[in-house]
């Protein structure tokens, strides 16, 4: 099995990366826990902390300063992942062209192809990005396509000319059975 990390120990972290910008550490959140069965989180990502960690001398995290909480946006990822069990196996993954440089799209296809998912990231983790696809249908080929967004309203029905204003670093995820 697989396990992703958002951020690494040996690395500076993506708070610091993004000038603490909260949409960046939930985009690479959710992509990590989403394509791989597993993820792990260094201390303090879900605050934002900025200091590089050091595995061989200890930094008293008190001293720390939390500059986001996404700890609820962690825990509805992994109410997501605990729900729907394409996100529990290492499953096929195709990467689509979005036409757009900020719109990453994966679709997951389970390993029994019962279940397929579109993951539709917006990657401008300061700007707003349209997507449009007018034939949704051809990619997710399911009779039922539905939205378990983590995030904002989710769509009630997911028709063949599917659009959406995905916000800064938010991720539409479309299943389908």
């Amino acid at each position: 099995k697989m396990i992703s990390f958002p951020e690494y120990y040996n690395h500076e972290r993506l708070a610091q990366i993004y000038n603490k910008n909260p949409n960046a550490s939930k985009a690479w959140y959710a992509l990590s826990a989403l394509i791989n069965t597993g993820v792990m989180v260094t201390t303090g990502f879900e605050y934002g902390f900025t200091s590089k960690i050091d595995t061989l001398e200890y930094i008293e995290l008190n001293d720390e300063v939390k500059h986001f909480d996404i700890r609820g946006y962690i825990k509805s990822i992994n109410e997501i992942k605990r729900e729907f069990s394409i996100f529990n196996e290492e499953a096929n993954i195709y990467l689509l062209n979005s036409l757009k440089q900020n719109i990453l799209i994966c679709k997951k296809v389970s390993n029994e192809k019962k279940e397929e998912v579109l993951l539709i990231f917006n990657l401008d983790f300061s700007g707003e990005q349209h997507f449009y696809y007018d034939n949704i249908y051809s990619i997710l080929k399911k009779e039922k396509i539905i939205d378990i967004s983590p995030e904002g309203k989710r769509f009630e029905f997911i028709t063949d000319k599917y659009y959406c204003t995905l916000k800064p670093g938010e991720v539409r995820i479309l299943y389908a059975v």
